[in-house]
């Protein structure tokens, strides 16, 4: 049903599809999703729900679509992503959020997620993260952060080293990080470290750099 003029679901529209496993509603014009509308979609895979207008997700709209795997909003109106709102989508491995306007995230929006490996929040309007905000996702593998203002961020922090019980190497789970296009200026001596001891490919261009040598200096 991508591409129309669909200006709203009625909670009751997949009510008796309870097989259903792909819904693709991209590409409409959609405010709002019921939080019942999926409610009884319980074998539910994959969903399309972007470039709409939907401004809000309520933290219950996904509650029963436990054998979710992607769910792709991007080019919305989010402007926050509430705590819990994914705590029951354990089998979630692609969220992609890029293109809308969100500024707030709690260190519990990700909660539950502990499938998730690509996470898309380009192009929004964050500023601040919590350092705890991906701590709830293991496996997280690819981060698309370009395009925020986004002013500092201490990889140590956000992502801890691991050490591997064959090794007394420190291991990454995340493979992929991109901040290209915020407002980093500087980096703090433990996240140069970190970035010297990790094989996470990292896209750090087109940041206002102001360069600090003391702080390469320590680090090296």
């Amino acid at each position: 049903m991508n591409y129309n003029r669909i200006t709203d679901i009625h909670l009751s529209t997949f009510r008796n599809n309870r097989d259903l496993k792909h819904v693709q509603l991209a590409g409409n014009n959609i405010i709002s999703v019921h939080p019942e509308t999926f409610n009884k979609n319980w074998e539910l895979q994959i969903l399309f729900l972007n470039e709409n207008g939907i401004s809000d997700i309520h933290p219950s709209t996904f509650r029963n679509n436990s054998e979710l795997i992607q769910l792709h909003m991007k080019e919305n109106k989010i402007t926050l992503i509430n705590p819990d709102t994914f705590i029951h989508n354990r089998e979630l491995k692609y969220l992609l959020l890029q293109q809308n306007n969100i500024k707030e995230i709690s260190n519990s929006s990700f909660r539950g997620l502990e499938a998730l490996q690509i996470l898309s929040l380009s192009n929004n309007n964050i500023e601040d993260l919590n350092p705890l905000v991906f701590h709830e996702t293991p496996k997280l593998k690819h981060l698309d952060l370009d395009h925020n203002m986004i002013r500092s961020f201490n990889f140590e922090l956000y992502f801890p080293m691991r050490s591997n019980f064959d090794s007394s190497n420190p291991t990454f789970q995340i493979e992929y990080l991109n901040m290209r296009s915020n407002l980093l200026t500087t980096l703090d001596v433990a996240s140069v470290k970190w970035l010297n001891n990790t094989r996470t490919v990292i896209d750090l261009t087109a940041n206002p750099w102001n360069c600090d040598c003391s702080v390469l200096l320590e680090a090296w």
